[in-house]
C-alpha cells in the first residue's frame, strides 16, 4: 500500500456526460491509494459538510476524492423538496440512474492522476446511487451505501463480476427499514456477489452530518459513527493493496 500523502487543494471542475447535462464536480487530492467518487446526501455537493468530508476521507485514506451529485449545474443547491422529487424519480428507474452514473464514471476517467481501486462512497440518497453504480458495471471495485436506502427497484438477476458491496447502517435509525436490508441481503445472496453489512449500534439516519439541523429521535450526528466509516473505507483499500501484493509475490514464485 502506498504511503504518498499529498496536501489537499481542491480544484473545482465542470464536466459533461452527453451534449446538454453538465456536472460540478470538486478534486480532492490526499495520496495515490485510491479514487474515491464520493456522493453527498440530498443536499449535494456545494455544502461546507460535503466538501469537508471529501476533504477528510482524501487525508484518512490517502487517496484521491472526486466529489460530484447528480443534480447538474442547473440545479446546483435543490430546496428539500425538489431534491425528494429529483431523487425518487431517478432512484424509481434504475435504468436510467445506470446510464447517468456509467456517463459520470466515463468523464471522471480522464481526471484521476493514479489507477488504484476505484470505490463509490455515499450518503443517504448519495448511498443509494453508490449502490446503483455498482449495479452499472461501471469498473467499480466497492461500493458503500452510508445510511442510505440499500434495496433497488431493479435488484441484480444474475451472477457477474459485482464490486464489494457495504452498507453501513445505524442500529438506531428507523428511516432505513429492516425490510430494505433485508430485500438487499435477498439479491446479493441470489447474484452471489460479495458484500458485507456493518450495523452502529447507537447510531442514528444521517450519523455522518455534524452540522444536522434536524437533532431528533430518527436523525442525529455520531462522531464515533462517522469516524469508524471513515475507517472501514480504508481498511477496504487496504485489503485490496494487500490482496495485489499476495498476487503479485505468487506470479514471482511461479
Amino acid at each position: 500500500m502506498n504511503t504518498r500523502i499529498y496536501t489537499p487543494k481542491p480544484t473545482s471542475f465542470i464536466y459533461s456526460i452527453n451534449e446538454s447535462d453538465q456536472y460540478w464536480a470538486q478534486h480532492h487530492t490526499g495520496g495515490d491509494n485510491a479514487r474515491i467518487v464520493l456522493l453527498p446526501d440530498w443536499e449535494g455537493a456545494h455544502t461546507a459538510w460535503a466538501q469537508r468530508i471529501a476533504s477528510t476521507y482524501a487525508m484518512t485514506c490517502q487517496a484521491e476524492v472526486i466529489l460530484t451529485d447528480p443534480y447538474g449545474v442547473d440545479n446546483a443547491c435543490p430546496s428539500f423538496d425538489a431534491a425528494a422529487v429529483f431523487n425518487q424519480r431517478c432512484l424509481n428507474h434504475p435504468d436510467q440512474a445506470r446510464i447517468m452514473l456509467r456517463g459520470m464514471a466515463k468523464a471522471l476517467s480522464n481526471q484521476w492522476c493514479n489507477d488504484g481501486p476505484l470505490i463509490f462512497v455515499g450518503f443517504c440518497s448519495g448511498g443509494a446511487y453508490s449502490f446503483e453504480a455498482g449495479r452499472a458495471d461501471l469498473g467499480a471495485d466497492a461500493v458503500f451505501c452510508v445510511h442510505g436506502n440499500p434495496q433497488s427497484p431493479m435488484p441484480l438477476q444474475h451472477a457477474g463480476r459485482y464490486p464489494v458491496f457495504w452498507v453501513v447502517h445505524g442500529h438506531d435509525d428507523p428511516i432505513i427499514t429492516s425490510d430494505q436490508i433485508m430485500s438487499f441481503e435477498s439479491e446479493m445472496l441470489q447474484v452471489n456477489a460479495v458484500w458485507s453489512l456493518h450495523v452502529i449500534s447507537g447510531a442514528k439516519h444521517s450519523f455522518t452530518r455534524f452540522d444536522s439541523r434536524f437533532e431528533n429521535d430518527a436523525v442525529g450526528y455520531s462522531q464515533r459513527a462517522e469516524v469508524e466509516t471513515r475507517h472501514l473505507v480504508r481498511s477496504q483499500i487496504a485489503s485490496f493493496h494487500e490482496m495485489r501484493a499476495s498476487r503479485i509475490e505468487t506470479c514471482k514464485k511461479g
